[in-house]
């Protein structure tokens, strides 16, 4: 398996869980749907594990062993809830401490 499959899998997975309407397209670009000025948009996200570390690996190192294995199912209501929003934002705080 290449470096960093696993967890890139673990960050789609949140995300997908954050984004109603979210899918993956060919196993490696998540689409997500949007409202933006009345019309439907869908932003794609890929990712790709870094060659070097910049960081010094004592900030807080997320594990994927947390995935949740029986969420609940997707809406396809592109337009997020009020819990989606509050997942978004609890999701940045989480990528900016340390």
């Amino acid at each position: 398996m290449a470096k960093g499959t696993q967890s890139k899998e673990a960050i789609f997975q949140k995300m997908l869980d954050t984004f109603s309407g979210s899918f993956m397209q060919d196993n490696k670009t998540l689409r997500i749907p949007m409202m933006e000025d009345g019309s439907l948009i869908e932003i794609k996200v890929s990712l790709t594990a870094a060659k070097d570390i910049l960081g010094d690996g004592s900030s807080n190192i997320n594990s994927n062993s947390s995935i949740d294995e029986e969420s609940e199912p997707i809406s396809l209501d592109p337009m997020p809830t009020p819990e989606e929003k509050q997942h978004v934002i609890d999701l940045l705080d989480s990528l900016n401490e340390g």
